[in-house]
């Protein structure tokens, strides 16, 4: 059968939890599907470029990292540094990059001179 509609717009029956799910994503401004005369809300996917100075090594590919602001971070080589089996001391500078869901960590992208 059809799946009703209550007055508030949300879907009865089998299609219920798709209506939970488009609600929660209409309260994030996002848009499930494709809906008439609506555009389509990307997540975004640009990274946050900084540079940040190695405090301390944590391993062969993870450093302790502190961002300008002050903030001790986790970073780790980027998949062409670790296959260069690159390294780096205390001290030196780092050019990173940050996603916009997680500023605990980075990809070290390149050392200070780049």
């Amino acid at each position: 059968g059809h799946d009703a509609t209550d007055r508030r717009g949300v879907k009865q029956g089998p299609c219920r939890e798709l209506g939970k799910l488009a609600k929660i994503s209409q309260c994030a401004g996002l848009r499930l599907g494709s809906e008439s005369g609506s555009k389509r809300v990307a997540m975004p996917d640009a990274t946050i470029q900084t540079r940040g100075k190695v405090l301390e090594t944590r391993g062969a590919v993870l450093y302790r990292v502190e961002l300008p602001n002050g903030k001790v971070i986790l970073a780790h080589l980027s998949k062409d540094l670790a296959d260069a089996a690159a390294t780096f001391a205390v001290g030196d500078e780092l050019l990173l990059e940050l996603t916009p869901f997680d500023f605990d960590q980075a990809r070290i992208l390149a050392g200070g001179g780049a």
